[in-house]
């Protein structure tokens, strides 16, 4: 065994005794943290603060849709 697999072998011990909660996938972005984070990066004039808002917003856009996405 590799000394790779020892800390996701460990992982896997506690989850399946109930010692750790393992989540799988992403968490969500809180409303309120995209607010904050979109009000600091309005209020900072740099270049790259614009691009991130621009990026921060698309994203958050993207994301919504799939959610209300209509099946064919």
């Amino acid at each position: 065994m590799s000394s790779a697999c020892i800390p996701r072998r460990f992982n896997a011990l506690n989850a399946a005794h109930g010692n750790v909660k393992i989540t799988t996938g992403k968490a969500p972005l809180p409303f309120d943290l995209y607010e904050f984070l979109a009000t600091e990066l309005l209020a900072d004039k740099s270049r790259s603060s614009v691009f991130a808002r621009t990026f921060m917003i698309l994203c958050w856009n993207l994301m919504c849709r799939s959610h209300v996405k209509r099946p064919v």
